[in-house]
């Protein structure tokens, strides 16, 4: 497997388009890399950058070490995942997986054990004499991981490759590239728009907006720690409630005003409001829906959002409330038995200590 580092990478096209900017990013070896945005944002652009199908506008990209721009896709020991799974139809399974190798050379027998043990890892060995068509969607999903992993290249591009699969099928494939991931020790890189699979399968997941990389990070700080307002709505779901309020000191108390509402900051993130000089001025709170609560022992002096509720969604295990601060819609997740009728009034509980503030301005993150 392999290490790859993007410099400076940029991507513009002949009208002036400029798809990609400034993408800076070093992969480890076996790391399980996630692009993930809004359509249009550039990540499919920067992948096939790498895969070499679309020509690098400036900036270096190398693999182990070696820079590998003008190397033909073919020799950069690189296997791509499409999301059309782009199987050839008059061919078997077996002559599916085998045809890069047959390309290359690889003796017969070498062939044959390459593509059994490939088969066996994906569970399709009963399906090698069949030809695509007689084949389900997840079925040609695995194919295509089958004759990506016969090559047993250094990186594994991946270009939306469950977005074609129902809703079930792509929870069930989801675990299979994780089991694959793990088993292959394989170096990923994973295009995606979905960011449920991105949080779920990624060691680290890359946001983009408008061909600029908003944050690198693990899941677990881009839920928490957000550098900006793009990534803290992007990342959740249902997304993180967020609505602007003023900044306001009294005493040694430092406190956020918005649709009525008055709530003493806790200790540090006034402090950091003040020592940033946002005192008198305006700010937007952001707090996730999992951190607004109905829970009355949680209720402290100023957390608490007395509101009818607008709507009622029970998802199984767990329901959203939605309910309205000032005309924006709040959402709180709450355990499914506790019910509400629209028009209910209910005492919705802030956790303060959740909240996240961010400048108006800049839309950059002040304090978590």
């Amino acid at each position: 497997m392999a290490s790859l580092s993007l410099q400076h990478i940029h991507k513009v096209y002949p009208n002036g388009f400029e798809a990609v900017k400034d993408f800076n990013l070093e992969i480890e070896d076996k790391e399980f890399i996630i692009f993930v945005g809004p359509s249009g944002c550039g990540k499919s652009t920067t992948l096939r950058m790498v895969a070499g199908l679309e020509e690098i506008s400036s900036g270096d990209l190398l693999i182990d070490g070696r820079r590998v721009n003008d190397v033909e896709p073919k020799d950069r020991d690189i296997a791509m995942v499409f999301q059309n799974y782009a199987l050839y139809p008059h061919m078997t399974v077996y002559d599916n997986m085998a045809f890069g190798l047959k390309l290359r050379k690889v003796p017969r027998q070498e062939i044959d054990k390459m593509i059994h043990d490939a088969a066996k890892i994906l569970d399709i060995e009963a399906l090698l004499d069949r030809k695509p068509k007689q084949l389900s969607g997840g079925q040609r999903q695995r194919v295509a991981m089958g004759r990506a992993i016969v090559r047993n290249p250094k990186v594994f591009l991946m270009d939306e490759p469950l977005s074609n699969l129902d809703a079930k099928l792509r929870v069930q494939m989801r675990t299979e590239i994780a089991k694959l991931h793990e088993r292959l020790g394989a170096t990923i890189i994973y295009v995606t728009h979905d960011q449920t699979e991105a949080m779920t399968l990624g060691t680290r997941i890359v946001v983009m907006k408008d061909g600029v990389v908003q944050q690198i990070d693990t899941p677990q700080n881009l839920y928490n720690k957000p550098d900006n307002m793009f990534v803290a709505g992007f990342i959740g779901s249902p997304q993180m409630n967020m609505i602007r309020a003023s900044v306001d000191k009294n005493g040694s108390d430092v406190t956020v005003t918005f649709g009525g509402h008055t709530v003493v900051l806790p200790a540090a993130k006034g402090q950091a409001l003040a020592d940033g000089g946002y005192v008198g001025k305006e700010v937007t709170i952001g707090i996730r829906p999992d951190d607004v609560t109905v829970d009355a022992e949680k209720e402290t002096a100023g957390n608490v959002i007395e509101a009818p509720v607008g709507v009622y969604e029970l998802l199984g295990s767990e329901a959203n409330l939605y309910f309205d601060v000032d005309s924006v819609t709040f959402t709180s997740k709450v355990p499914a038995h506790v019910t509400a009728k629209t028009g209910e009034v209910k005492r919705f509980v802030l956790d303060l200590e959740k909240l996240h503030v961010f400048d108006s301005e800049t839309q950059r993150a002040i304090c978590h």
